[in-house]
């Protein structure tokens, strides 16, 4: 791997660019700072202008919304001899901000191009990216022989890259509103059920009920026993006013 003083002597003697003023590349100890150019969220490519040069419609800043991925194309234009390869990881500031990089990876040595990653937003809150944020960390390395060099198309952006994105990644804001419709339509089931084995419960017990409470409060059976007590009342004042005729 290239510490900084390989990396900057290859800037200095030419055989590593960055298309932009050695001065303005941010090198670290054994890495290099790649930043944003230009943000391409899905919306961009819907103007006009995308049909002439998609570049023509970055944006230098855009505020990450949850779920929305945006694709980014880095401010560096790096150009690579056919014995130097890379790396590309997503810096930690981005990572621990909610950002996930879905294509980290190697440059193959004879690169020459921007280099361009897909952004999607995990966290709960929008994310501001701006021009010059650093958007990925670069490591260097010497191959042990010279490969036969990059044999793909330069790097560039393009419509066909942006319009695989979405304001909705994996559909995740669609799949939560539908699993919460769904929580809720179970539960309501479930509260319906219960309800209704409830009401059968009682439609079934209401005779039974009926009967025991006549039980308790059968007036008719009270106002007997009422007359049975007057009666026995009378008896007793006849049976006292004989014994005292007797005494006499």
């Amino acid at each position: 791997m290239l510490s900084k003083s390989d990396i900057e002597h290859e800037m200095k003697i030419g055989r590593i660019s960055f298309g932009v003023p050695n001065k303005d590349v941010r090198v670290d100890s054994s890495s290099v700072d790649i930043s944003v150019g230009l943000i391409y969220p899905r919306e961009s490519i819907d103007s006009p202008r995308a049909s002439v040069e998609v570049r023509d419609c970055g944006r230098p800043w855009h505020s990450i919304e949850p779920g929305e991925m945006v694709v980014v194309e880095t401010k560096e234009c790096i150009k690579l001899p056919n014995y130097i390869g890379g790396v590309v990881f997503p810096p930690n500031r981005l990572t621990k901000s909610g950002i996930i990089m879905t294509n980290p990876g190697h440059i193959d040595p004879g690169y020459e191009g921007h280099l361009t990653f897909c952004l999607i937003n995990m966290s709960i809150g929008s994310v501001l990216l701006s021009a010059d944020d650093v958007v990925g960390t670069l490591l260097l390395f010497d191959l042990s022989s010279p490969s036969s060099g990059y044999r793909g198309e330069k790097g560039r952006i393009s419509v066909k890259q942006v319009e695989r994105i979405g304001k909705d990644f994996a559909g995740l804001n669609n799949r939560t509103t539908s699993s919460v419709m769904s929580a809720l339509s179970a539960r309501a089931s479930l509260m319906v059920g219960v309800f209704a084995l409830v009401l059968t419960l009682v439609v079934a017990i209401a005779p039974l009920l009926s009967n025991v409470m006549s039980g308790f409060f059968d007036f008719g059976l009270i106002s007997r026993v009422e007359k049975i007590e007057k009666d026995m009342k009378m008896l007793q004042s006849k049976s006292h006013v004989a014994s005292e005729e007797d005494g006499i």
